[in-house]
């Protein structure tokens, strides 16, 4: 545990050195500063046509959205703004709530304890679903603008809903070999489907629906929901499998599953919001 300290080290070391969002310094009257980002990305002078169209572009973007606010969000208008924040939230609610972070936590206590393997097969598997899961990530990004977000949501929530429901059945017959291979099995396809649909597209979904005004509290929001309930899921998870068993599993076949139904409504907006509201 204590080697994630060592990266630590290195973010700390980089991050005084990386430049700041021209968009903000521009945004806070800060154009030269503005200017220098830009020739440095754009590996071109600051004087440059390049850095000329992107800070006119940048104050163009910012004459047309204005200047937003926290309380925006919260305040009656045509550009829904309480909506489109529920719905980020709502997205990275269901991120966490897919179970990934019941399986990834506690992949070798699972792999040992529930499908009967030996401690050493049990580290060697869990390490192998995340190596696994690495490998399946570009999926999602070679598609995501092919497919679209809606639908690689939907096609993941399936995907991981029917995964869950087959470890669920198999889990509860550990004592058969071939259920035991099976479970294993689902539980790396369950690791395809995750990062396809709903590892970054998330993420990227908040950003996308938020106007530019008010897109930094908007996402700030939806990324802080992401970590309070991967909070949530890795403190509650023991007491269910420790209490439910197999079943547990079934709980997030569920939610997964749901999911679907409001993806195809054109009520789904507003689905997502009560849930939010509910909350």
């Amino acid at each position: 545990m204590a080697l994630s300290a060592v990266w630590s080290v290195f973010v700390l070391i980089a991050m005084p050195n990386m430049p700041e969002s021209p968009h903000w310094l521009i945004k806070h009257d800060r154009v030269p500063e503005a200017r220098e980002v830009l020739a440095a990305l754009g590996d071109v002078s600051t004087e440059s046509e390049h850095v000329e169209n992107h800070v006119s572009e940048i104050k163009e973007s910012i004459a047309i959205t204005g200047q937003g606010r926290f309380s925006d969000i919260f305040r009656p208008s045509e550009l829904r703004l309480f909506h489109r924040a529920c719905l980020a939230v709502t997205a990275q609610i269901f991120q966490q709530m897919s179970g990934i972070n019941a399986l990834a936590f506690y992949q070798a206590t699972i792999f040992e304890q529930d499908l009967g393997l030996s401690p050493e097969i049990a580290r060697i598997l869990g390490a192998s679903v995340f190596t696994w899961q690495t490998i399946c990530s570009p999926i999602g990004v070679l598609t995501v603008d092919r497919l679209g977000r809606r639908k690689l949501m939907m096609f993941a929530a399936f995907g991981m809903g029917l995964c869950m429901a087959i470890i669920a059945g198999t889990s509860s017959q550990g004592q058969s070999t071939s259920c035991v291979i099976v479970a294993a099995v689902f539980i790396f396809l369950f690791s395809f489907f995750f990062p396809t649909g709903f590892l970054g597209l998330t993420f990227l979904y908040a950003a996308e629906i938020s106007p530019v005004s008010v897109r930094v509290p908007i996402t700030s929001m939806s990324t802080g929901t992401a970590w309070l309930f991967n909070f949530l899921v890795a403190e509650v998870t023991p007491i269910g499998f420790a209490t439910l068993g197999y079943k547990y599993y079934i709980i997030f076949a569920c939610i997964n599953l749901f999911l679907i139904l409001p993806g195809k409504s054109t009520l789904s907006a507003f689905r997502l919001s009560i849930i939010v509201n509910a909350l």
